[in-house]
């Protein structure tokens, strides 16, 4: 990327972590701890268990505990964003959607607090803009100079919606991937003859085999986004 956004926007399940898991996806780790300072960074996210959740216990049926609380929602957000601010020590906006649209296009009733509760606007879920126009407006970022980063069609289409650009997850972060896999075959070429890095604390002079081991557990760490 020549010219980073003055705003980048991320959905989460699939883009920064394992669906309803936690921990950052390979190459999301380097890719905030290189991100300019000036950049900010927004986390727009589905989160429909929630409100399908509510309908389960409204109505009786369903197995609701399998669900999200909107509490245990936030508490899984709030730990992603976590992980990304300790990487890039700047505040970041989490806006997340829990009304509960079905395949059919049937919504699921709302709490009766939802009114004073912008999560539960139907205009948040994506592939609606909501989400996207509250961090643009909470950023004070013109569209065009946001970007939108997804895994799947809402995500692009919310974008389209806003008016901001769009990049696919796997190829936004696939040049990140690059670009760890390229700064680790540099140390590898600027080793000297005699095989010591201290970096990699292997000692000096390890045997081939100990060297190769080595060489592909960092490859293997940095895949994993455990490498720096």
């Amino acid at each position: 990327m020549l010219e980073w956004p003055t705003l980048l926007i991320f959905d989460v399940d699939g883009t920064l972590v394992p669906s309803f898991k936690e921990d950052l996806l390979p190459a999301r780790a380097p890719f905030f701890a290189r991100l300019p300072a000036e950049v900010g960074v927004a986390l727009a996210s589905n989160q429909g268990g929630v409100g399908l959740r509510y309908w389960m216990e409204a109505e009786g049926w369903g197995n609701p505990s399998g669900l999200p609380t909107p509490e245990q929602a936030e508490t899984r957000l709030r730990h992603i964003a976590e992980q990304i601010l300790a990487l890039r020590q700047r505040e970041l906006r989490i806006y997340a959607a829990f009304s509960y649209c079905s395949r059919d296009g049937r919504w699921g009733p709302l709490p009766p607090y939802s009114w004073q509760d912008p999560r539960w606007n139907r205009d948040w879920r994506k592939p609606e803009p909501g989400m996207i126009l509250q961090a643009l407006r909470d950023f004070g970022c013109p569209a065009e100079e946001a970007l939108m980063i997804g895994d799947r069609p809402e995500d692009e289409a919310a974008a389209a919606a806003a008016g901001i650009r769009y990049e696919d997850a796997a190829e936004f972060f696939g040049r990140e991937a690059i670009l760890c896999l390229e700064r680790i075959w540099g140390e590898i070429a600027a080793e000297g003859p005699d095989g010591w890095d201290p970096a990699w604390q292997c000692g000096p002079n390890p045997a081939p085999a100990r060297r190769a081991l080595e060489i592909v557990a960092r490859i293997q760490a940095i895949l994993a986004g455990e490498g720096g």
